[in-house]
């Protein structure tokens, strides 16, 4: 394995940029991921994860089989990889041996998210088989270029630290009130509950606090400021997936200065003030469970928990 550094860098962000449009077209309802092929500069295959054939019909991970089925056989979806793989056969079966292989997840707001270590051996199996000569993933400390034979190895052999098992995801979401009516914008091309209602929102940087967080957010989302000191938090969603858990963060403010506009059309294709009783009905679930605890005074919930 082998970090990369200066052009070839650059060059392995422009294809991990390509992987991350991949992974926003992800119909998987817990891990957004997405994989470009590449040779001689190149994407020769390339693809996401989602049920097979992108059939709601055959979505699985809904339905309980039992303590018999391992925890492998119990995804429904075709692996970002696998796709990719199937893709470059299918069309460009002459290039695949020698193709490096770029494999990333998007969070819900379609930012990369950096990959852990090597695990799965099921894709590591099936690119090994069909000649694919590296696995590339973006790490915390940089992006890494894996010999495919050293990535099977580590994927083998990977044991999940404490630190992953309890790893839990924060997100920050902004209320607005104005009149009794409630600021929400609609995602478009996300890859996350497109074409559904939300609050201005997003997840932490490096070196941030929630409050400065939200405030970036919607400093970039909708164009308004305001003083972290009028912030108040005034709900917390502890939310569980089947891969994860996510911690969600709702704040109000009652003072911010400009008029929210769309800043970022590529990814909100709508803003509107709705009645907070008249909630539309393409509202994300989750989003409209903490507004209507809002509006009881509730400060905290709980979703997809047993």
């Amino acid at each position: 394995m082998k970090c990369l550094k200066e052009q070839l860098e650059k060059e392995a962000i422009q294809w991990m940029n390509k992987a991350a449009e991949m992974a926003k077209k992800s119909l998987c309802l817990n891990a957004k991921c997405g994989v470009v092929i590449v040779k001689d500069n190149e994407i020769i295959g390339a693809g996401y994860n989602a049920p097979p054939l992108d059939s709601q019909e055959n979505r699985m991970c809904d339905k309980d089989f039992g303590p018999s089925k391992p925890k492998y056989d119990k995804t429904c979806c075709i692996h970002a990889e696998w796709r990719a793989i199937i893709d470059a056969l299918k069309i460009n079966s002459e290039k695949i041996q020698g193709a490096k292989l770029y494999f990333t997840r998007v969070d819900d707001f379609g930012k990369i998210k950096k990959s852990g270590q090597p695990y799965c051996t099921v894709c590591s199996r099936l690119a090994l088989d069909v000649g694919i000569e590296n696995f590339v993933l973006w790490h915390e400390d940089g992006i890494c270029e894996y010999l495919t034979s050293e990535y099977n190895q580590l994927s083998y052999e990977f044991t999940p630290t404490n630190e992953e098992r309890l790893k839990v995801i924060p997100a920050v979401y902004l209320i607005l009130i104005r009149d009794n009516k409630i600021l929400l914008t609609r995602r478009h091309n996300t890859g996350f509950y497109d074409g559904s209602y939300s609050l201005p929102a997003g997840h932490l940087e490096d070196n941030e606090t929630m409050r400065q967080a939200i405030a970036r957010e919607a400093k970039e989302e909708i164009g308004i400021t305001f003083d972290l000191k009028d912030l108040e938090l005034v709900h917390t969603i502890h939310r569980k997936t089947n891969t994860e858990e996510r911690v969600s963060f709702f704040f109000a403010v009652g003072k911010w200065e400009g008029e929210p506009i769309i800043m970022e059309p590529s990814k909100c294709d709508d803003l509107k003030w709705f009645d907070i009783n008249q909630l539309p009905e393409n509202i994300i679930p989750y989003v409209k469970q903490a507004i209507n605890y809002y509006k009881e005074n509730n400060s905290y919930s709980e979703d997809g928990w047993q």
